[in-house]
């Protein structure tokens, strides 16, 4: 029976965030933020700069590479602009993939729904629709609008589009790539790039 705890307990460990090298060198893991079919989020505070905060998706395990790839270049080409999250970098530890991004206080729905105001209402629509506007004439589709995955901050008045699991790009959006590329290559040079420029975004 101990041996079975002990194993347990050891798994338990390898499946968090701290146990990649990568992860621990970096950050300080906070709480959890979020989890649904496409990963966890967690709170990080960044090593190399104390005192500021991101937000960390570990994407599960099962995850299809070409999944992850097409949700690293969507946040790539799209992210930090027009309400669109915006993407620090990327890691990827053996069958794991880590993406940070900035860290967006927000209400959550349930909580406001009851005072909310048709004003507030009528400016989180508008907002909704310029970040999906921009995304469209990207040839971008988002296919996974919820109010889970639209972040609302009410005292700044600020949103955020996240959660880019279940994007579909049409075709004219994939036509300057070949479409024989390999997801596994795609993915993997995406992960290198915005490994490299995490390490830029320190040194700043």
């Amino acid at each position: 029976m101990l041996d079975k705890y002990t194993d347990e307990r050891h798994l338990l460990y390898l499946d968090q965030p701290s146990s990649s090298h990568w992860v621990k060198d970096n950050f300080v893991i906070g709480d959890i933020l979020g989890s649904g079919t496409f990963g966890t989020v967690y709170s990080v505070e960044c090593r190399r700069r104390p005192g500021k905060i991101y937000a960390m998706k570990e994407l599960t395990r099962n995850s299809l590479p070409k999944y992850i790839a097409t949700e690293l270049r969507i946040l790539q080409q799209c992210g930090g602009v027009h309400n669109v999250m915006r993407m620090h970098a990327a890691h990827r530890d053996k069958d794991r993939v880590f993406i940070v991004m900035d860290y967006f206080e927000h209400s959550n729905i349930k909580d406001v729904i009851q005072t909310i105001t048709i004003q507030e209402i009528t400016e989180y629509m508008r907002n909704l629709l310029l970040a999906l506007r921009y995304l469209h004439a990207k040839g971008i589709i988002h296919r996974d609008i919820k109010p889970s995955n639209f972040l609302y901050d009410r005292t700044r008045n600020r949103f955020s589009l996240i959660d880019f699991g279940l994007c579909q790009e049409t075709v004219s959006s994939l036509s300057y790539r070949k479409r024989s590329s390999n997801d596994k290559t795609v993915c993997s040079q995406f992960l290198v790039t915005f490994f490299d420029r995490f390490h830029w975004l320190m040194s700043e």
